[in-house]
């Protein structure tokens, strides 16, 4: 058993290495990121494995509690529903005031996220300042992390007063309020296993603005529920932001999008069939 075929991995032994070996199947949270982890890039010296195994292995997407994150919830500054969206124009102007931000005619934006080099963070002051300096767009940030790129995306707020919010904490009624109240929400993530976020901006009908990778490229449907890019520059994050403007002026058009996030179903009920489903198959087998 400890043999490269085996448990041994570089000379010592792997109880991950031997997991992915004897396990009948393999999980991970999502389709791509199943793809993904069997590249040199994603595996982790482990993709040899992962793809001497590719029939065993299944993606299925992680799923959200739609009780905690819903439009009619009582503490947003006025609910909403897919069938009636004028809740989330009051939403954005509370979201406005407590950011400190104008309440324009503009795209707002958000970020909900660890601020860290992983999530694509560094992307953001360069992908966003000229649609900021012009005021095209309007920015708000919620999270912690890097304590240099905490810096970097507080000096853009301070840069930009009344055009980008800056928050370096968290809370969830913050978080609530930004998911329900924002039109877009950015998510330039380097890599991504699945992603949550984006499942909640989605309930909200706030568009998810994404890198393909991972879950979100699973979750977003192109020009439908949200926008995604491939490159991991500022440049593709520009590309994305310009392509959703396009689309907030077009109302009809931002309206069925809107509507087709909320009716999306990212629950965990469905990800439970799933994996109830792959269960049965691996007990009728042995």
């Amino acid at each position: 058993l400890f043999s490269p075929e085996g448990f041994e991995f570089w000379g010592w032994l792997s109880f991950l290495k031997a997991g992915l070996v004897f396990s009948d199947r393999i999980t991970t949270v999502s389709p791509s990121y199943a793809e993904e982890i069997q590249t040199p890039r994603h595996g982790h010296g482990l993709d040899g494995v992962l793809r001497a195994r590719a029939d065993k292995l299944v993606g299925i997407l992680n799923g959200i509690p739609p009780e905690r994150h819903s439009p009619a919830d009582s503490r947003l500054p006025a609910p909403f529903s897919a069938d009636d969206l004028s809740g989330k124009a009051a939403c954005k102007t509370a979201l406005c005031a407590e950011f400190g931000i104008d309440d324009a005619p503009v795209p707002l934006i958000a970020v909900v996220s660890r601020l860290v080099a992983q999530k694509g963070m560094d992307l953001v002051v360069p992908g966003l300042w000229n649609r900021l300096d012009s005021g095209q767009v309007r920015l708000v940030v919620l999270g912690t992390g890097d304590p240099e790129l905490e810096r970097t995306l507080s000096a853009l707020g301070q840069r930009f007063p009344g055009r980008a919010g800056v928050r370096i904490a968290f809370d969830e009624a913050a978080a609530r309020l930004v998911l329900a109240g924002a039109d877009a929400l950015l998510m330039p993530s380097r890599y991504e296993p699945c992603g949550l976020t984006q499942l909640f901006g989605l309930r909200y009908g706030t568009l998810p603005l994404a890198r393909a990778t991972g879950g979100l490229k699973d979750t977003i449907r192109p020009g439908e529920t949200g926008f995604v890019w491939e490159d991991t520059s500022p440049h593709a994050l520009d590309w994305a932001v310009g392509a959703f403007t396009e689309a907030f002026y077009d109302a009809p058009r931002l309206l069925a999008m809107r509507q087709a996030a909320m009716r999306e179903d990212f629950s965990w009920v469905r990800s439970a069939q799933r994996y109830a489903a792959l269960y049965e198959e691996v007990h009728g087998a042995s």
